[in-house]
């Protein structure tokens, strides 16, 4: 009995995942540890049960595969392949699993939940050491690799982070609805609040905080509603909830008692900054990794560099941009809020 096959590793939108450590694993024995290369293979072998095979056939079969492929024997043929990756710490984490189909050629794909994300960022490779660091300290999640450069340039540099499991699941989360329509500004959406209160957005308006408190909603966290208008304070049976906007987000003062406030941006946090725009008090959205962001923008739920462009812009540019009215530039986030059951990194 043997069976061939071969592990690729991808990520959430299909995009390989490469220079990802990985371990093949069947039966409790360790069959194959390295690294993913550039485009996301972990390698082909051809799977042997002990003694059902003559070696010569077996040279055959590995003759006729890719160069470097592997041959791995079992004696246990109906234990699953289990495919880990490997964290900072050391620590192993189960992707994939598969049964083998003997006799059959057969093409793994082991597929994580993240997205490799291509901008035109200016990467701060001081501040992704430290970064890993602190967070490898606290938790030890899996490294997650992104490319930070421009499309058809030779500028790309490398954003690693380490997420723990509540910012993962903020993410993953937000990462499920990239590409949605549901919050544009041209669509009528409705949200109801765990107490049963429900509140309606009319087409026409702004709803980057509302897919904010949509997401943290449904990753488990409670986001307190605030009693907007002077009728709603002063006559308790008129209320008038609604989730906290973008300056409500970007004031360090509100939301405190169950949200953090920083000015150093980590994966999962909520970024915000506030300005008065005729129809909108800022922008606020969720941070992927420093520099990259996603939130709702006017068509489609983006993943941009929204709430850091003006630290990558060079001097002339910044001074242009200050130039411009305040409603007309553009604006870095000011303040990042983190739910308080999330460890400092």
């Amino acid at each position: 009995m043997y069976a061939i096959i071969s592990v690729h590793f991808v990520d959430n939108a299909q995009h390989p995942i490469d220079e990802l450590p990985f371990e093949i694993r069947q039966a409790g024995i360790l069959w194959k540890k390295g690294t993913t290369d550039k485009d996301g293979n972990a390698g082909s072998y051809v799977i042997v049960k002990n003694g059902t095979e003559a070696k010569s056939d077996v040279d055959k079969l590995v003759g006729g595969l890719p160069k470097g492929s592997q041959t791995l024997y079992t004696n246990s043929p109906e234990a699953p392949i289990e495919i880990y990756i490997l964290t900072d710490t050391k620590e192993k984490k189960l992707l994939h699993q598969t049964t083998i189909k003997w006799n059959q050629c057969s093409r793994i794909v082991a597929r994580s939940k993240w997205i490799k994300i291509n901008l035109p960022l200016t990467p701060n490779t001081a501040q992704e050491r430290d970064e890993a660091q602190q967070r490898s300290e606290t938790c030890g999640f899996a490294t997650v690799q992104y490319e930070v450069g421009s499309p058809g340039t030779k500028k790309f540099a490398t954003a690693k982070v380490i997420v723990c499991d509540l910012p993962k699941k903020i993410i993953d989360t937000a990462m499920k609805y990239r590409g949605s329509t549901a919050w544009a500004y041209s669509a009528a959406k409705s949200t109801r609040h765990p107490d049963g209160h429900t509140r309606d957005f009319s087409a026409g308006t702004n709803k980057c905080s509302l897919f904010v408190h949509d997401v943290l909603t449904e990753a488990g966290l409670k986001v307190p509603w605030i009693e907007y208008g002077r009728i709603s304070r002063m006559l308790p049976w008129y209320q008038k909830l609604s989730p906290p906007v973008a300056e409500e987000w970007a004031t360090a003062g509100k939301l405190a008692t169950n949200w953090n406030s920083s000015s150093t941006p980590q994966p999962g946090d909520v970024g915000a900054y506030k300005v008065n725009y005729a129809d909108a008090s800022g922008h606020v959205g969720f941070v992927v990794c420093p520099g990259v962001t996603i939130s709702a923008g006017s068509k489609t739920v983006l993943v941009n560099d929204a709430g850091f462009r003006v630290k990558k812009m060079t001097p002339q540019e910044r001074t242009a941009n200050d130039s411009q009215r305040e409603t007309q530039r553009e604006h870095d986030f000011t303040l990042f809020r983190r739910h308080k059951s999330v460890k400092a990194g």
